[in-house]
């Protein structure tokens, strides 16, 4: 018998002990984010963390989203237990959703989703004087996603191409030099900016991807001077076999990069949200 209590125990558990259920106590999300903004967070990705949950739909929504994610873990041949995720395996289970088909609509709350996950972790560990050691990894992983989830998404009034005049100019011109390795990288294989920004190299220097359009490559080939570099940005990372799993660079961090970049250059550059 499993040592770990039922999905549903564990969620009402974490949820209780994190002090993120807010139905009916007398707080409102508006105030809530209100008086994070005048703290000085801003982002969107940390006052969904910081924020509880307010409605009872919301809350049955989210709980279905995790005993799905508990139910991967299962089939993963791992134990479901909550408390135990980790941004490598979220980041498993938010690939074989697009494998499987899932709209940029439902993926978006997939990741709202695991981001409440990540700041109820965060509450717990903190008021045991702790910090999740996952924060950074995990922040990077949805906001990957979310920018797929958008990307996936067309404008309703606008349909302007993202693709730079010059992306050759654009990518010289990061100063970043992670930055400019997930540039280049991008540039010379037309990767998703998931798969370069949180990389998976494997011990023949290859990249394990994976695709919304629904398919694997366990070992995409790169120029191998990309993939030193990766290499050893992620040596500290490195496992008995060579491989290695790593966030070479944050999501928000590789943006603002290339925006930057590219307005030294002249060109137009549009900011996708989280």
């Amino acid at each position: 018998m499993s040592k770990f209590a039922s999905p549903g125990a564990q969620i009402s558990a974490l949820e209780r002990e994190s002090g993120y259920l807010h139905i009916a106590d007398g707080h409102h999300k508006a105030d809530d984010r209100q008086q994070l903004i005048e703290m000085g967070v801003t982002d969107r990705h940390d006052q969904s963390k910081a924020m509880g949950i307010y409605e009872r739909a919301t809350l049955i929504k989210y709980n279905n989203i995790y005993k799905q994610y508990l139910r991967y873990e299962r089939s993963e041949e791992r134990p479901m237990d909550l408390r135990s995720v980790t941004a490598a395996k979220v980041d498993a289970w938010l690939t074989s959703k697009w494998e499987a088909g899932c709209s940029p609509s439902t993926m978006r709350g997939y990741c709202e989703a695991m981001s409440k996950l990540e700041g109820m972790l965060e509450a717990v560990a903190d008021n045991n004087g702790q910090a999740w050691q996952h924060t950074d990894s995990m922040d990077s992983v949805l906001a990957g996603h979310r920018a797929e989830a958008n990307n996936a998404t067309p404008p309703m009034t606008e349909h302007q191409p993202r693709a730079f005049l010059n992306p050759q100019a654009v990518v010289a011109a990061i100063i970043d030099p992670r930055a400019h390795l997930a540039a280049e990288l991008q540039l010379v294989t037309g990767l998703r900016v998931h798969d370069v920004t949180y990389v998976r190299v494997n011990a023949d220097a290859s990249l394990d991807i994976n695709s919304k359009a629904g398919y694997r490559n366990p070992h995409f080939s790169i120029p191998s001077c990309l993939a030193a570099e990766l290499r050893e940005y992620g040596r500290g990372n490195m496992m008995p076999d060579g491989s290695t799993i790593y966030n070479l660079i944050s999501y928000k961090q590789y943006s603002k990069a290339l925006q930057v970049a590219a307005e030294s250059c002249g060109e137009r550059y549009t900011v996708t949200a989280q």
